[in-house]
């Protein structure tokens, strides 16, 4: 599920005129979670908006590191003309490019945490490619998933899943439980 914020920051979501806050995205969140608590969960975050202090881009860092989040794209604010914002203050570029750095950084760490709650985990796998070593596809949660075996292509599958690797996820076929 993609579900954009924008900013974990309160200040930034009422300076961006957001309809909502960062308690109305947290209750989502976690209600999903409750629900099915293998969902991946993404969001976008820009930084260096107009006016953002380093208090708030703190406070945005902060929030989403407390967060169930498994993935992120991560923008830096571009101003756009004729807009309110773009009459604002702006963020100079070395300090929107430092912030950008955190959050990648912190978007590498969530979806890190995130795959490691799915070892030993079973899904179901869409596979798509196959290369000399692999067969790969991804699972309802779009995460890539590289199976080790022989796999038919284009099938929905039943995967184990093993151990994360830098984009996905590692799995055999799980032969106890396989999709009709």
């Amino acid at each position: 599920m993609h579900i954009p914020i924008q900013s974990g920051s309160d200040a930034v979501l009422a300076m961006m005129h957001r309809p909502y806050n960062t308690e109305q995205f947290k209750e989502l969140v976690m209600r999903l979670k409750k629900e099915i608590p293998t969902i991946a969960i993404g969001t976008d975050i820009i930084t260096g908006f107009s006016g953002e202090l380093d208090k708030m881009h703190f406070d945005s860092m902060h929030f989403i590191e407390s967060m169930p989040i498994s993935f992120m794209h991560v923008f830096g604010y571009s101003p756009r003309p004729m807009t309110i914002a773009a009459e604002m203050t702006q963020i100079s570029a070395q300090k929107k490019k430092m912030r950008i750095g955190n959050l990648l950084t912190l978007a590498s760490k969530k979806y890190s945490e995130y795959r490691s709650t799915l070892i030993n985990t079973t899904a179901e796998v869409l596979t798509e490619m196959k290369s000399d070593s692999y067969v790969t596809g991804h699972s309802g949660e779009y995460m890539k998933v590289y199976i080790e075996g022989k796999v038919p292509l284009n099938d929905i599958v039943k995967v184990k899943l093993t151990e994360p690797l830098k984009d996905g996820m590692l799995g055999v076929i799980d032969e106890s439980s396989q999709v009709e």
